[in-house]
């Protein structure tokens, strides 16, 4: 499915996994998973993408810097964390979509198409 490659950020196996079946499911390609900060930036630099789905604390990195790099590319994302409504959220991120775990999968499908569609041929 050229132009609709996700990337997941998530260092918990299980979810990632979850997340990857489910991508599939709904006719997306997962280009990658990246556990930590830099698998993360590695992916950036190494493959195209036109989403990502992050999670916010990645073992002892907060995924901040990651996803100012998103921005800055126009590539679109959402959090889906358990820490989605922590007190410290930067406010260059605030606008940025937040799902928290445990998520619903249709919720979930409804975002992905959202990120997706404005920015995927």
């Amino acid at each position: 499915m050229s132009g609709r490659g996700i990337l997941i950020v998530e260092d918990e196996v299980l979810i990632s996994m979850s997340l990857e079946d489910a991508l599939h499911d709904w006719g997306y390609d997962v280009v990658g998973i990246a556990p930590t900060l830099d698998a993360a930036f590695g992916k950036l630099s190494s493959t195209s993408f036109c989403a990502a789905i992050l999670d916010i604390n990645l073992g002892r990195d907060l995924v901040w810097p990651f996803a100012r790099a998103l921005m800055g590319r126009g590539i679109g994302f959402t959090f889906l964390s358990s820490d989605c409504e922590r007190d410290d959220f930067p406010s260059d991120l605030a606008g940025a979509h937040r799902m928290c775990k445990p998520f619903e999968e249709r919720h979930l499908q409804v975002v992905m198409r959202s990120l997706v569609l404005p920015r995927c041929a």
